[in-house]
């Protein structure tokens, strides 16, 4: 009998599963099977949720509080609450917010009893309150996967948390402080999009708590996302558009405007992007190829960062990092990885101005927070590989002081090949006026290069490697004016004249704190200009010069083919 009941129990999670795949499912977090712990949504939004009635002093102080904040939560209730509390869970529903499902099967409890318990919870909130949800969280413990099959078979969707707030050690702390510090460590800067934060309302010592709680996140890791300078703020300019909201689970997992599947469908990417670049490099034709394709850096040469070239290689090598054009036109390009409070203002900067950038993505951390990258090509930017793990091609060795490979080649290209296919998976079905977002370009490292490595990018499909002509160094600045001036020397020669074709080499890393503003700064000042003014520049991408026949060794070349190119735009 026992085999028997294994056996159903398996089919009818094997069914679920097949139905879930065939549904019009948002994303393989949201396929009703899985706990959805961070919502796949670019919208720049954050929910908040909320467990436990028993300690109705708290529960009033949390409702005041999200109400002076003008925050709309969700708040998960069990049965037994909903029959010992009733006035506390109308006072919720009247407030504004979001009722769901909470519940505690017991151990060795049957797919059969925890869905008899989902069902009966819906049917008295549906009684008593005029509340339909399919809403389901299990607050604490592990989930079996009787549960979740319970959940699916319902069509309901079980939710989890990104941070859980509340933890056990906590119980007898005192301050936001105390419990912040620990949840969030000293790196932790801002929450993400989508990113689910679960409190506890019944159970910390101090009264106060959860509420002190849920206003010092909001303060400290929410509003501080937003683009925020002495002119320019959301609070005194509508048009600021950079602050994240605080609103109920359910209100975000059904705005499908911003819903998307992770990891994307591959028949809606362009053949390009699934397929290999085309070209053939081998030993033969691979000098020929390296400088056609590498925009290199001035910093970089034989001396320097380079491993495993020739003196006469190197000089077959770019060094000045600026694309081929006759035009007034720069590229904004930008570097590593960080959270939303770093690059959601750059991102704004960005639109407020209407121009778009390239933005090289480290990737070993990029699926802790797919929605913010989704977001930056969704925006129109292009999206390019720094590689996963961040590996120079050449480093010196402290010892000899000579250039040394950090990876092997075949080390090289796993590292690149991962790196691609995680854009891939997030961005590769992006297409913004008629444009793939993601790219088969990649900036090396640190700037160091080799031959190994080079080898390597090309056999993981990419197709230029570009460095820039220069590096702002904007992690290392010591405040907005110095870092605008240094954007000025990188866009305007000492004649006042724009360097045309430059590649403006930023950091969106969340120790480049003054990069947004100083760009805003540069951007303002240029559109300020007049239309004939000389000095006036325009922004590109890459993409545009970056076609196919394009030199970097051959200026002529290049010159005639963006000529040809831009009479067809």
């Amino acid at each position: 009998m026992k085999n028997r009941k294994n056996f159903l129990l398996l089919v009818l999670l094997i069914s679920v599963l097949v139905a879930c795949s065939q549904a019009d499912a948002a994303v393989p977090a949201d396929d009703g099977v899985s706990e959805i712990k961070m919502i796949s949504t670019t919208e720049p939004a954050i929910p908040y949720t909320f467990a436990g009635l028993g300690k109705k002093e708290v529960v009033n102080d949390v409702l005041t509080r999200l109400d002076k904040l003008a925050i709309k939560a969700t708040f998960f209730v069990m049965e037994i609450e909903i029959e010992k509390y009733p006035e506390t869970v109308r006072k919720i529903i009247d407030n504004g917010h979001e009722i769901g499902i909470a519940i505690r099967p017991k151990q060795g409890e049957t797919l059969a009893e925890t869905r008899q318990s989902i069902i009966r919870c819906r049917k008295l909130l549906n009684q008593r309150f005029g509340v339909a949800t399919n809403l389901v969280k299990q607050p604490w413990g592990a989930i079996a996967d009787t549960t979740k099959a319970a959940v699916a078979s319902l069509n309901c969707k079980l939710i989890g948390q990104s941070v859980n707030v509340v933890q056990s050690k906590h119980k007898d702390y005192s301050s936001a402080d105390q419990v912040m510090a620990e949840i969030f460590g000293k790196y932790v800067y801002s929450l993400a999009r989508g990113q689910i934060v679960h409190f506890r309302m019944d159970y910390y010592t101090n009264m106060r708590l959860v509420g002190d709680l849920l206003e010092a996140i909001k303060r400290r890791k929410v509003d501080n996302i937003a683009y925020r300078t002495s002119f320019d703020n959301p609070i005194n300019n509508s048009a600021n558009d950079s602050a994240y909201t605080i609103k109920p689970v359910g209100k975000i997992l059904t705005n499908k405007q911003y819903i998307y599947q992770y990891p994307v469908d591959s028949n809606n990417v362009p053949l390009r992007l699934n397929n290999g670049t085309g070209l053939t490099v081998n030993e033969h034709n691979f000098m020929a190829e390296v400088s056609q394709r590498y925009i290199g850096n001035a910093e970089v040469d034989y001396e320097d960062r380079m491993l495993g070239y020739s003196k006469m290689d190197d000089r077959r090598l770019d060094k000045i990092g600026f694309i081929h054009t006759n035009d007034n036109v720069i590229f904004l390009t930008f570097d590593d990885w960080g959270m939303d409070a770093a690059i959601n203002k750059i991102l704004y900067v960005l639109r407020k101005h209407q121009v778009s950038g390239t933005f090289f993505v480290i990737t070993n951390n990029v699926l802790n927070n797919p929605n913010l990258l989704r977001t930056i090509a969704l925006e129109g930017h292009e999206i390019g590989s720094h590689s996963d793990q961040h590996k120079p091609m050449a480093v010196r060795d402290p010892i000899t002081g000579k250039q040394a490979p950090t990876l092997t080649k075949t080390e090289y290209i796993k590292d690149f090949a991962k790196a691609y296919q995680k854009l891939h998976d997030i961005t590769g079905d992006v297409t913004v006026h008629g444009r793939p977002a993601l790219t088969k370009f990649f900036r090396p490292p640190t700037l160091a290069v080799s031959r190994a490595g080079f080898e390597a990018v090309f056999a993981a499909g990419y197709q230029y490697i570009i460095s820039g002509s220069s590096n702002t160094h904007d992690y290392k600045a010591e405040n907005v004016a110095q870092l605008v001036r240094t954007m000025k020397d990188c866009v305007y020669s000492k004649s006042g004249d724009v360097k045309k074709g430059a590649i403006l080499i930023m950091h969106m890393g969340d120790s480049s704190k003054y990069t947004a503003a100083a760009l805003d700064i540069l951007l303002t000042a240029n559109a300020a200009k007049a239309e004939s003014d000389p000095s006036k520049f325009k922004v590109g991408r890459l993409s545009d010069y970056l076609v196919d026949g394009y030199s970097q060794i051959n200026r002529k070349k290049s010159l005639r083919l963006n000529n040809r190119v831009a009479g067809q735009m």
